[in-house]
């Protein structure tokens, strides 16, 4: 191992693609693992991600590899609990996830996968050592799309799109800024395969090649899927660095949209004009009270960038410090996030860092103690807020503070949200 990292802000392989698949009504993950990755999963994972649970199940149903399991194989106990799993959940797919044990002595997983030809199951290689929560969410995509995504016949249809680049539980509002978004393109005509969320299901997946383009949302991930979906279906992406959140940037993702889908520019236009004048209409009532901040971001990509941007160029804060925590270990990918943090409507740019270890950032906001008067960032932010007399809102993943259904700072009515949490006193945010 070349690093250890002091606290990391994201799972391991395997709970990605476990949190992607719980993400999805009637799909039923079935852990080929040791006893302690279920469990840790759900609390480092799910839990954290907004105090939830998984909605279709209390807990995955497990192999429970023990020492018997490493030495003579866990194919018999796989066999067994697959039908076990069978039996007891009702589910549209199965989809077998392996841990670190299974990775290591070489299970034939596969072997056992051709056994139920009758059954609607697949295999995902996640061996948790492998990759952290991102990279199990592409591989849980990867394998979704091969198992089920039907080849196109015909042309695509012109008013649907697939969205993908928001990780369910690591991105904390991932439900409702997919709700947000669903309900932007759906005033402009255009259906959205959002694939995750209670009004979603694995017919998603089957009918995603009849899009006519995959909206992205983050300047790095979803490579391997957009790169599938172009080769093989001839479905084109169009990338944007982040969710949108606020008018600015809503409106910049609503004009991109309706020009690559050609929509009609007056509907476009109508439509923007109508969400403007309502999110500005309450953004008046704050002109009296309204608080500057000199603001640190730590967190995702895809949340420190969208946050960021709503704070500085439509509500005033002043950007002193981005802490960027994903793992990226891209060059190009990098240099992507750090010019996204940069593009603001500021004459300075924040200070930009991308760091996982949480010594290191404590380091980094202690620089700056001098300069932020507020921070944005996770659980693990706030003994250091304390420690430096600044205001802080628990606003990215590990969360341990507050409960999330189906809120969504995403969008026209999501920033909403969040002002209305900034300004909430004798609250924990």
């Amino acid at each position: 191992m070349p690093e250890i990292l002091e606290n990391p802000r994201a799972s391991c392989l395997m709970g990605g693609a476990l949190g992607t698949l719980l993400a999805i009504p009637r799909v039923v993950p079935i852990l080929h693992t040791g006893p302690g990755c279920s469990q840790m999963t759900h609390l480092g994972q799910i839990h954290q991600g907004g105090l939830k649970a998984e909605s279709y199940m209390v807990t995955p149903p497990c192999t429970v590899m023990l020492e018997k399991e490493i030495v003579f194989g866990g194919l018999d106990r796989l066999r067994e609990t697959i039908r076990g799993a069978i039996e007891v959940f009702d589910g549209d797919l199965y989809c077998v996830l392996t841990g670190c044990t299974a990775g290591i002595i070489g299970d034939d997983v596969g072997s056992v996968i051709a056994e139920f030809q009758d059954v609607p199951l697949v295999f995902a290689d996640t061996a948790g050592f492998k990759g952290d929560t991102y990279a199990g969410y592409e591989t849980a995509l990867r394998v979704l799309s091969d198992a089920l995504t039907r080849p196109r016949a015909g042309a695509p249809d012109r008013r649907t799109v697939n969205l993908f680049g928001i990780v369910p539980y690591q991105d904390l509002y991932w439900q409702g800024n997919l709700n947000e978004i669903r309900r932007i393109l759906a005033r402009l005509g255009v259906k959205t395969n959002t694939f995750f969320g209670v009004e979603e299901s694995v017919g998603a997946f089957r009918q995603a090649a009849r899009a006519a383009c995959n909206l992205i949302f983050s300047p790095w991930l979803a490579r391997e899927v957009e790169q599938v979906f172009r080769d093989r279906h001839g479905v084109e992406s169009l990338r944007f660095d982040c969710c949108p959140m606020g008018p600015t940037e809503t409106t910049r993702f609503v004009r991109a949209v309706g020009g690559a889908l050609g929509l009609d520019p007056a509907r476009v236009e109508a439509v923007i004009a109508e969400e403007e004048a309502y999110v500005y209409s309450f953004f008046s009532t704050l002109a009296g009270y309204m608080e500057q901040h000199r603001v640190a971001l730590v967190g995702d990509a895809g949340t420190v960038t969208a946050t960021l941007r709503f704070l500085v160029n439509d509500f005033g804060q002043i950007p002193v410090l981005a802490v960027v925590t994903d793992q990226i270990e891209d060059a190009d990918a990098r240099a992507a996030v750090e010019a996204a943090l940069g593009a603001l409507e500021f004459p300075r740019p924040p200070a930009v860092f991308l760091e996982n270890d949480q010594w290191r950032i404590k380091e980094i906001l202690r620089a700056y103690r001098d300069e932020i008067t507020q921070i944005y960032g996770s659980a693990l932010e706030r003994e250091t807020a304390l420690e430096l007399r600044c205001k802080y809102v628990n606003h990215t993943f590990p969360c341990s503070e507050k409960l999330i259904f189906d809120k969504g700072y995403a969008g026209y009515r999501g920033c909403l949200k969040l002002l209305e949490d900034i300004h909430t006193r004798n609250h924990l945010i």
